[in-house]
């Protein structure tokens, strides 16, 4: 499944982010699609900010 980013709607609702020296990452997670649970979608944009840069 391919997903263009300029059809997801970030809210900023879900986000997780982590400082490294002078960078912050900062992950956003957003649903495409059903109703998952809000403390998933949490965890995910947690984890992902975790996460060493591509």
């Amino acid at each position: 499944m391919t997903v263009e980013l300029s059809a997801v709607r970030f809210t900023a609702e879900y986000y997780g982010s982590e400082p490294h020296g002078r960078v912050l990452t900062i992950a956003e997670a957003e649903p495409l699609s059903g109703s998952p649970d809000p403390a998933l979608l949490h965890a995910v944009a947690d984890i992902a900010a975790h996460l060493p840069s591509p």
